[in-house]
């Protein structure tokens, strides 16, 4: 059984070397420490994430985030296609990338989902928001463990359909709106520069 993957497809470059730029240059206001992080979760669930974190004070970081995957077999109509992202707002109790924190973030998201017998896919992006709490664990100077959660709204379109004699034949129409837990991650997080904390010792 073949299974093909297909990670950095055009869109997700664009949105990867973004990421990457925004890592690189930071922002006119970033200061000290910028992080870059990878939601572990995630990762064992076949949809590689990174993310890029920048002070905007000493309370406030800009949240940047995208997660991807391109999974298909369609021998046995297995699909896991996925892109998506996030971009929030922090707010930090103590300081930037040390210990608790509240975020307000937007998300946006595209999928498609088939395990054998019925797939569904989103119709255009899906859509939401949440509110997050969050803690992180410094591991060192450089690593840290972040814990948070998310709780809003997401909404969207989507279709239905069925695997068919190598075809997928289209069921239904549906729009849906979910509001409970949006999120949770654990992520890997490596801090480059001082964090402001840390240059106050």
């Amino acid at each position: 059984m073949k299974i093909s993957f297909i990670f950095l497809r055009s869109r997700s470059r664009s949105i990867c070397t973004l990421i990457t730029l925004i890592a690189s240059f930071g922002t006119p206001f970033s200061l000290g420490a910028q992080a870059i992080k990878t939601n572990i979760l995630s990762d064992f669930a076949m949809m590689p994430s990174i993310a890029v974190e920048l002070p905007l004070g000493r309370r406030l970081s800009l949240d940047v985030g995208y997660n991807g995957a391109w999974w298909e077999n369609r021998a046995s109509a297995f699909c896991v296609k996925s892109h998506g992202g996030q971009l929030g707002i922090r707010y930090w109790f103590e300081d930037i990338f040390n210990g608790h924190h509240l975020g307000v973030y937007g998300l946006g998201h595209s999928y498609d989902f088939c395990f054998g017998k019925k797939g569904m896919q989103s119709d255009g992006w899906c859509w939401g928001a949440d509110m997050e709490y969050g803690y992180l664990l410094p591991l060192g100077k450089s690593i840290a463990l972040d814990f948070s959660a998310g709780f809003g709204i997401l909404g969207g379109n989507l279709k239905e359909y069925e695997p068919q004699d190598s075809h997928f034949v289209w069921q239904s129409n549906k729009r849906y709106r979910w509001f409970g837990p949006t999120r949770a991650s654990v992520s890997l997080v490596w801090t480059i520069g001082r964090m402001s904390h840390e240059k106050q010792q």
